[in-house]
Order: C-alpha cells, then sequence, then structure tokens
C-alpha cells in the first residue's frame, strides 16, 4: 500500500507513539518522543496533502487520512484533566524535561566551573585579578576575609536594616531576573547565555579566590552554601533554558528555523520555570537563615552540610520529581 520504505517506517513509527499517547496521555510521553509524535504528525499532513492532489493511490491516502486524523485528536484534543493541574505540571513536566535536557544542563554546569575556576586560578597565580574580573565582588570578599567575622555576619547587616522577609524578597527578585537573563539571550543563538555563566562564574571564582588569598576560604564557602547550592543549580537550570533556545536557532534540522525555534522555546520554557520555585526556597534561606551565626549556623561545616544537602533535594526534585511523585501516589 505503502510506495515508500522510508516512508512506510515513518508512519508506522507515528502510529506507534499515537498508540502509546492514547494509553497514557500527552504527559506520559518523555519530551523527545512529544517532539518526534509532533514532527511526524506535520509530515504526514503534507503527505496526505500531496497524495490527495496526486490521486494515485486511494489505499494510501485513505490510511494517512485516518492516521492524521487520529494524531491530531490525540494532539490537539481534550486533554486529561491531571495535565492542567499546576502541581502535574512542576511534579510531573518539570523533572521529565530536565531529564529530556540533562546535556544542556551538564554543558551549563561545565562551562560555570570551568569560568569559576579559570577566575580562581587567575586570583591564586595575583590578587590584582579580581579587581580586573569583577571588582565589586574582590572588594567585598576581601574585606570580609580580612574582618574575621563568623560567615553568618556576611549577611547580617543587610538583614537587620531591610527586614529578613524584605531581603528575601529582593533576593528572588536579583534571581529571577538573573535567571530570566540567562533565558532569554538564548536569543542570541546561546552567546548571551554563555556570557552570562561566564559573569557569574567569575565572580564566584574570584569571591573564592580572594577568600583563599586571606585564609578564610572556609568561611567565603559557609557564606554562600546555606542557600547557594540550590541557587546554583535553579541558575543553571536557567541558563540550560537559554542553551537550548540557542540550539534551536542555530541547528533546526528539517525545520524551518521558526518552527524549531517554536518548539524549542517550549521546552525551554519549562527549564526556566522549574528554576522559579527552588530560587524561591533558596531566596527564603538566604533572607532568613544564612544570616543566623548562633546554633546549628554558627559553625561553618554544619552551613555547608546544610547547604549540600538542600541542593541534593533540589537535584532529586530536578531529575527524578516525577518518580517520587508516582511513588507517593500509589
Amino acid at each position: 500500500m505503502l510506495t515508500h520504505e522510508g516512508e512506510t517506517a515513518k508512519w508506522q513509527r507515528l502510529a506507534e507513539l499515537v498508540r502509546r499517547a492514547e494509553a497514557v496521555g500527552l504527559t506520559g510521553l518523555p519530551v523527545r518522543e512529544l517532539e518526534e509524535l509532533s514532527r511526524l504528525y506535520r509530515q504526514a499532513a503534507s503527505a496526505l496533502a500531496r497524495e490527495k492532489t496526486r490521486g494515485c493511490d486511494p489505499r494510501l491516502v485513505e490510511y494517512l487520512n485516518a492516521l492524521v486524523a487520529r494524531a491530531h485528536s490525540t494532539i490537539y484534543g481534550r486533554r486529561r484533566e491531571g495535565s492542567l493541574r499546576l502541581g502535574h505540571f512542576f511534579a510531573v513536566e518539570i523533572p521529565r524535561t530536565c531529564r529530556a535536557h540533562l546535556d544542556a544542563v551538564l554543558l551549563a554546569t561545565v562551562l560555570f566551573a570551568l569560568f569559576g575556576l579559570l577566575a580562581y586560578g587567575l586570583i591564586m597565580s595575583d590578587e590584582r585579578w579580581g579587581d580586573l574580573l569583577a571588582p565589586g565582588a574582590a572588594a567585598v570578599a576581601r574585606s570580609f576575609a580580612e574582618s574575621r567575622q563568623p560567615a553568618g555576619e556576611y549577611f547580617a547587616e543587610t538583614a537587620r536594616a531591610l527586614g529578613s522577609g524584605n531581603l528575601s524578597a529582593f533576593i528572588l527578585a536579583n534571581n529571577v531576573k538573573a535567571a530570566f537573563n540567562a533565558f532569554a539571550l538564548g536569543l542570541t543563538l546561546g552567546l548571551g547565555t554563555i556570557l552570562v555563566l561566564f559573569l557569574n562564574g567569575m565572580m564566584l571564582g574570584v569571591f573564592m579566590g580572594v577568600g583563599q588569598k586571606h585564609g578564610a576560604l572556609a568561611d567565603m564557602v559557609a557564606v554562600v552554601a546555606p542557600h547557594g547550592v540550590l541557587e546554583i543549580c535553579a541558575f543553571l537550570v536557567a541558563a540550560a533554558a537559554g542553551l537550548v533556545v540557542g540550539a534551536s536557532l542555530a541547528a533546526p534540522g528539517d525545520l524551518t528555523r521558526a518552527q524549531s525555534l517554536v518548539q524549542g522555546a517550549r521546552q525551554a520554557l519549562r527549564l526556566a520555570l522549574g528554576a522559579v520555585p527552588l530560587l524561591l526556597i533558596a531566596a527564603l534561606v538566604e533572607g532568613l537563615l544564612s544570616p543566623q551565626s548562633g546554633g546549628l549556623f554558627s559553625d561553618n561545616a554544619a552551613r555547608i552540610g546544610f547547604g549540600l544537602a538542600l541542593g541534593a533535594v533540589g537535584l532529586a526534585y530536578l531529575l527524578a520529581g516525577d518518580v517520587f511523585a508516582a511513588a507517593l501516589r500509589r
């Protein structure tokens, strides 16, 4: 019935994806299979229009007509109620999207780490590099390292002046702005996103390098750790979203650049939105807990341990939140 073997395989694959989507819903499919379903649907619709014009094989037209109708109903028909729930979006769709674009998350992480290590290495060779790479971070780090104050005192004066709640709100607004910039600058083929990674990696590397130069590296790590591990995870996810947008423009494949951008932007937006709850938690910790110098937060090791634990929870959510949600429903 189908005249081209290559097309036969494509339509069989489309039929298989439609059957799976009908069984488990669109949200039950991995992101890459959703993209494949959408792409094959468009190709089948084009093939159907072409065959109707030619009128050469009525059986092929009938087959494609039924297949395209099923695919259209699956993609654009009424979705399951659960897919519309906000909780389902954050608990299931965000982790699946993160796993599907793990390569972009890893690339953002490697770039950020390399830029940070480069700055740290330059500071180790000559501290004056800090005043060139990130003068504000260098000056603040130098002043605090020389003061020999407990790590929590780094934020304490600001927290007292603004109030913990206002400080958290201010931090959240700045963090969301930085994350949005990393995401939106993906439109520059990802170059703007890489620049944001460079600037933030350099700033962290300078902060730590100056601390090490003044014998206070543990204090500087303890300053950042309680909120910073989770905050950096969220920032890297947002940066990965920018890289996804950039890749959709740079390598559209068999789609037009506009089609590829729309498809990539949808996935990237999910990644960027996934960073928001993590940034909210990190801002609350930075405003309420990081300025503490008593009890648990008086000890550098405890502060660092808390931050690592919080970061591990954030990573578990991003990479396997849907698995945990499914286990809780059983």
